[in-house]
């Protein structure tokens, strides 16, 4: 307490006992002045100890004191960790990545660099680029690593699945930078990452899926979540679903066909029978399908079961509904204006109706090659 404080107190306190005493009779007054030392004594022996406790307390801690002792010291937020890794410093660097989703056309993406999106706009080849990044601390070491969603692409990689990974990049102490291990990877199940969150003074990472491609079908697409921590030197989900329930929006038509036998009705004519078998795997109902055919000109395609109003030049037929499991059998009469094969045929089935079409969750399996023999 300053001193200035104390004297005006004590002039306070001297002026009530002057006037007190005028009016009051003094009792025992030396008694009363003991037990005001004794109790002055215990105040300063807790003051001194409980500051002591708190200064071993807080020096236990490693907090340095600027405080005087009985004080708390503010304590503010964590300092933030930031990303040893920048896309930047990804961008054209030679670079081991991790496999690529498995598809067929997996196998012409880069496994050793990353393009910018300048390089991926005007490629003529396959590149990889970076769609989307966050920061967290993965291997717990005090440095933020950057995990990137990566995406393959390019003129040769169509497809229904995008060609995705989600992959982490730390920087090791010699200044290198090295992939710490994919975090997970587009699949038949889960088409599409949407994108990545993360924080960065923790090891999870969570990632956005959709099961099927966000850029052509976000508005019937389900999204959710999964989480990853970096267990045992690789990434394992620890939280969220593991896979998509089937999609109600979603159809998956499948079509199969026998093989056409061309039986001479002329010199320069022949007619044929194609069979073909169109399956609903998907949970949702197809209203309509419709039957295209691409084959030589030589080869007209009719059907019985389907009204001519229906047709399109002898190539488009539309047949349903197709109800989930179930299946629709057509049959189209082959006329061919030669009486040797020129070539096999391909017939193509997709959903077509009224209200709009569904979805294709495979349009792989909505192909078929229809080989056409002499007979």
């Amino acid at each position: 307490m300053p001193d200035l404080l104390d004297d005006e107190l004590a002039l306070v306190f001297a002026h009530f006992r002057a006037e007190a005493t005028r009016a009051v009779r003094p009792t025992e007054l030396d008694q009363i002045r003991a037990g005001a030392r004794k109790r002055r004594r215990r105040e300063r022996t807790v003051r001194a100890v409980t500051g002591a406790v708190m200064s071993v307390a807080v020096l236990g801690a490693g907090v340095a004191i600027a405080q005087p002792l009985g004080m708390v010291p503010a304590i503010g937020p964590a300092p933030q960790t930031t990303a040893s890794v920048s896309v930047s410093d990804l961008i054209g660097t030679r670079l081991e990545l991790p496999p690529w989703p498995a598809a067929p056309s997996a196998s012409a993406c880069p496994r050793d660099w990353i393009a910018s999106a300048a390089e991926s706009e005007s490629a003529r080849t396959v590149v990889a680029t970076v769609t989307a990044v966050t920061t967290v601390d993965a291997n717990q070491d005090g440095r933020g690593d950057l995990v990137a969603v990566l995406s393959c692409g390019g003129p040769s990689v169509p497809g229904d699945i995008a060609l995705k990974q989600v992959v982490a990049f730390a920087r090791e102490q010699g200044g290198s930078i090295t992939v710490l291990g994919q975090v997970a990877t587009t699949t038949s199940n889960a088409r599409d990452i949407i994108s990545v969150r993360g924080k960065p003074n923790e090891e999870t990472v969570t990632v956005r899926f959709s099961d099927f491609r966000w850029d052509s079908a976000a508005d019937v697409a389900q999204v959710h979540e999964r989480t990853y921590a970096l267990r045992d030197g690789a990434f394992q989900q620890v939280d969220g679903p593991a896979k998509f329930d089937p999609n109600p929006d979603v159809a998956d038509l499948v079509v199969t066909t026998e093989p056409v036998v061309l039986r001479p009705t002329g010199t320069n004519s022949a007619n044929g029978t194609l069979r073909l078998t169109v399956r609903n795997l998907g949970v949702a109902p197809v209203d309509s399908v419709r039957v295209l055919f691409n084959s030589p000109g030589e080869y007209t395609f009719t059907s019985p079961t389907c009204p001519s109003d229906e047709h399109t030049a002898g190539t488009g037929c539309q047949k349903g509904p197709v109800v989930p499991g179930g299946v629709l059998v057509l049959t189209y009469t082959v006329t061919a204006t030669t009486a040797i094969p020129v070539g096999p045929a391909e017939v193509f089935v997709t959903s077509d109706s009224p209200t709009g079409y569904l979805v294709e969750a495979d349009l792989t399996n909505n192909l078929d090659v229809v080989p056409v023999l002499a007979g």
